[in-house]
């Protein structure tokens, strides 16, 4: 397979070069970014992309209880990491092709879940802060230090909030998917994908 295109889990094909709004899906969302460790992996406890949408737009909720799109866009910040995984913000910088193909994902994931851009600033305020509380609580104190050597704010964060990583991603795609039917009214269906899993023959 030459082309520059992925398969997920239910079957869609993502084309990176024309992805197409039909192969964007919830289940893929949820499945995913419960299964892809946030920092490149280097927790010291397993702690997904998912629970961290999650945390946010709990954060979101908190600032606006009735504001359920700009929860949902909160929940929904990261879903381009679906077909690109976790890439950590340096690599963004240092290779700006990057960052095109990943922004043409996330303008269909916004056109296909109705994300309105006026919560993006907060969204980003959000995100800014909950990524503090990770650093502070599930590195390891050789990743704090040389963060700090970087000069990182670790003022930067949600006050008292902690972080309560899920025994594992089902447990984490199962909580993504009843915040995302709070916020929407939509089921993720959580039967299909266990039906994935039961494929494992090992």
């Amino acid at each position: 397979m030459t082309k520059p295109v992925i398969v997920t889990i239910t079957g869609k094909i993502i084309d990176y070069i024309n992805p197409s709004i039909d192969q964007i899906c919830i289940e893929d969302i949820a499945y995913n970014l419960s299964f892809i460790n946030r920092w490149c992996g280097g927790t010291i406890v397993r702690y997904s992309v998912a629970e961290h949408s999650i945390n946010c737009a709990k954060m979101s909720l908190a600032y606006d209880s009735k504001n359920k799109e700009q929860a949902l866009y909160a929940l929904l910040h990261d879903a381009a990491e679906t077909y690109t995984s976790d890439i950590p913000r340096p690599f963004h910088r240092a290779v700006p092709d990057f960052k095109r193909y990943e922004k043409r994902l996330m303008d269909l994931i916004r056109h296909k879940f109705k994300l309105d851009e006026k919560h993006f600033d907060k969204v980003v305020e959000i995100d800014n802060k909950m990524l503090t509380n990770e650093a502070e609580q599930i590195l390891s104190s050789s990743m704090k230090e040389s963060l700090s050597s970087l000069g990182f704010d670790f003022d930067n964060k949600f006050d008292k909030f902690i972080i309560k990583p899920f025994k594992d991603g089902f447990e984490a795609m199962k909580q993504f998917s009843n915040l995302y039917f709070v916020l929407t009214g939509e089921r993720v269906d959580l039967e299909k994908l266990a039906s994935y899993n039961r494929e494992y023959n090992g």
